[in-house]
């Protein structure tokens, strides 16, 4: 009867010694996941506590990331051109069809993909690609931006590029370790573009995606440097 006691015990502490470190919600690509009680995000691998590269200590508590946080495809001239219409406007080769005759919405142009480098003619082909993916930003110190700001990251030009909309859906919101244009020329302008987004945002990048930048943007790797 004492040993059975004592079993009983023994088993009610690890069960309840390991919920109370445990938490809902499978881990992500990342390693980690958002704790579903409390919104909190949670490492849970070597790779993912490398998330905040050099920072780690200013990306503690990071919330859960909500898109619609990130107001982006604003009209802040009031001109019924959005955004969207604006980067397919100002980069089209040849002039613009629109929907209706009020020319809010694009229907036709001509555009290479920048992740591709492919020709593409139909607005509906497109999406327009944050360089820097919004939630991507958002687990690297932009959780603590203020609306404004994040309103203004996800409709800077600087970070906005036309892509073919299925290479832009294989991209997600995956950093430079683990996505580049496989054209190098378009991985040389990509990785550029990136490193100035990051460096006007202040955002604290991923180890792994700082080394990529680093060895294309200085030249150390022969085969994958920048001219």
């Amino acid at each position: 009867m004492k040993i059975r006691l004592s079993l009983l015990i023994a088993l009610t502490v690890i069960f309840f010694g390991n919920s109370s470190f445990s938490h809902p919600g499978r881990t992500d690509s990342n390693g980690g996941h958002y704790n579903r009680s409390t919104s909190v995000y949670h490492c849970h691998s070597n790779t993912c506590s490398d998330l905040t590269g050099d920072e780690t200590g200013n990306n503690k508590g990071i919330k859960r990331y909500n898109r619609k946080d990130w107001k982006h495809w604003i009209d802040e001239d009031r001109d019924c051109q959005n955004t969207r219409a604006e980067v397919l406007i100002s980069q089209s080769q040849v002039r613009i069809e629109f929907v209706t005759s009020r020319d809010c919405r694009v229907l036709k142009g001509s555009w290479i993909g920048q992740l591709t480098g492919v020709l593409l003619t139909d607005a509906s082909d497109i999406d327009i690609d944050h360089v820097i993916p919004l939630s991507y930003a958002h687990r690297h110190g932009g959780f603590s931006w203020s609306l404004s700001k994040k309103e203004q990251f996800a409709n800077d030009s600087l970070n906005l590029l036309p892509a073919y909309d299925i290479e832009n859906r294989r991209k997600s919101d995956k950093g430079p370790s683990e996505y580049l244009p496989s054209d190098k020329n378009l991985a040389c302008a990509y990785i550029k573009r990136w490193q100035a987004i990051r460096i006007k945002y202040g955002l604290n990048i991923a180890k792994n995606d700082k080394v990529i930048i680093r060895d294309m943007i200085s030249n150390t790797s022969a085969e994958s440097s920048c001219p």
